[in-house]
């Protein structure tokens, strides 16, 4: 399943077609502006393999779903205040969906533990771990990635 087509199935019980569009145009604007060179669509895919290996095990798929498409919404690379703006982000467009209130809390936790690297609960176990699955790649897959990362910073537009 692509990434819009899990996005609709994810938000359909929640909100219109149309509502969903909206928000599907915000998550991929978000995820291909050009500064980004590793927090992009192919991150969020690479959690969502990573995701549908471990989905049985996992608590609240709900939950960690809607945590992968908005854990990098807010990326500015040089800032550390990312996963909170994208909290902040996750937490309007899921009140806005009826989303339900119990789960915001869960979903604020998820995002934010791919900050501070540190899990409570299983899930965020899983989130902290899909997160971070290129540190556990191949040399040349991580050199790619790193590389890409370098040339960002060296670079005067990833201020924006």
């Amino acid at each position: 399943m692509d990434l819009k087509e899990r996005f609709y199935t994810l938000l359909n019980k929640y909100t219109s077609e149309e509502e969903t569009s909206n928000l599907w145009n915000q998550v991929y604007l978000a995820y291909t502006q050009s500064h980004r060179k590793y927090h992009n669509l192919n991150h969020l895919k690479e959690l969502f393999t990573y995701y549908d290996l471990h989905q049985s095990a996992i608590q609240n798929n709900v939950a960690v779903s809607f945590a992968i498409f908005y854990h990098d919404l807010a990326y500015e690379v040089l800032k550390n205040d990312n996963e909170e703006k994208s909290v902040t982000k996750a937490l309007l467009v899921l009140q806005q969906i009826n989303f339900p209130p119990k789960e915001l809390q869960i979903v604020e936790d998820l995002i934010i533990c791919t900050k501070s690297h540190t899990s409570l609960t299983l899930d965020q176990g899983f989130m902290i771990d899909f997160d971070l699955a290129i540190l556990g790649q191949t040399d040349t897959t991580y050199n790619i990635y790193s590389a890409n990362k370098s040339r960002i910073q060296n670079n005067s537009y990833y201020h924006l």
